[in-house]
């Protein structure tokens, strides 16, 4: 796609300006799921290639470096990366318009049954699984996202792996000490010694796709973290249907039955029915140090 010049740029920003204020009123008003995202040639033919997501900023902005990361990563693997939408143009509005608005060039998909999308999303997890970072949480630098934590997202954005494990251990020592005698101890969760990887925390259909060229096709960069692998490993085999279907093209029954049974595994559901019932950073702060006694 050619660059823009900047009267044409001021032109692109005004008409998606106005394209999302209609989409808006109409997502509102529809019977389906309210979404901030579209394809501009619903509004404008003039823009047949073009997709915008919105929505309040700062949040757009990391969305915006998350996915230009991933694009970064895909593109150095070509094709035998899954497909990654490239941003465009970012900006931001002032004043009263507090959206920030992220145009990409828009990927045009082919229907497919449900086990060609599973197949073709185990194919990109396998990609995102295959990357190995050196940092934990978001691509963009905003709060981790993953099921364990309360409302899916980490309370702080924690500088290590060793400091998101500390706190999720503080939530295990929590329910510890409310469990029956009776009980079987739990483990302390152990991530320190695991490759970071590349992971979907939202496994939902919506998130994937296939191009008309038969890639794989990978969106919602917001929700793209990089986790060790037990929390990867947790997302496909305890989140959504969808991700249980995909696990079957990424694990083996012998595998998947090991890491359901792992002590790791029995420790974060029990982290995650803690953290569920209210918004607490458990006096643990970014990096992983007890505030105050609780």
């Amino acid at each position: 796609m050619a660059d823009f010049s900047p009267e044409e740029l001021s032109a692109l920003e005004r008409t998606v300006r106005a394209a999302a204020q209609l989409h808006e009123q109409k997502s509102r008003r529809s019977d389906g799921v309210y979404t901030r995202f579209f394809h501009l040639d619903h509004f404008c033919d003039l823009y047949p290639d073009l997709s915008v997501k919105y929505t309040d900023y700062p949040f757009m902005k990391t969305e915006c470096l998350a996915l230009q990361r991933l694009y970064d990563l895909a593109n150095k693997d070509g094709d035998a990366a899954p497909l990654v939408p490239r941003v465009v143009h970012y900006f931001h509005g002032s004043g009263e318009d507090c959206w920030g608005y992220m145009i990409m060039e828009r990927v045009h998909l082919r229907e497919v049954s449900v086990d060609e999308l599973c197949r073709k999303a185990a194919e990109a997890v396998l990609w995102l699984r295959a990357q190995r970072m050196d940092f934990f949480g978001s691509l963009g630098g905003a709060n981790a996202r993953h099921t364990v934590f309360q409302g899916g997202k980490a309370p702080k954005v924690f500088t290590s792996v060793l400091a998101a494990q500390e706190y999720l251990n503080v939530a295990v020592r929590r329910v510890q000490g409310r469990r029956p005698s009776w009980m079987p101890p739990l483990a302390e969760v152990t991530l320190e010694d695991e490759d970071i990887v590349l992971t979907q925390s939202d496994m939902d259909v919506s998130n994937f796709g296939v191009a008309l060229d038969g890639r794989a096709v990978v969106f919602d960069a917001a929700t793209i973290q990089a986790l060790p692998k037990t929390l990867a490993d947790y997302t496909l085999l305890r989140t959504t249907t969808f991700a249980k279907a995909v696990s079957a093209y990424v694990f083996d029954t012998h595998q998947s039955a090991s890491l359901l049974a792992s002590l790791n595994f029995a420790s974060l559901d029990e982290v995650r029915r803690r953290l569920s019932t209210g918004d607490d950073d458990l006096g643990v702060d970014e990096n992983g140090n007890i505030k105050h006694a609780r």
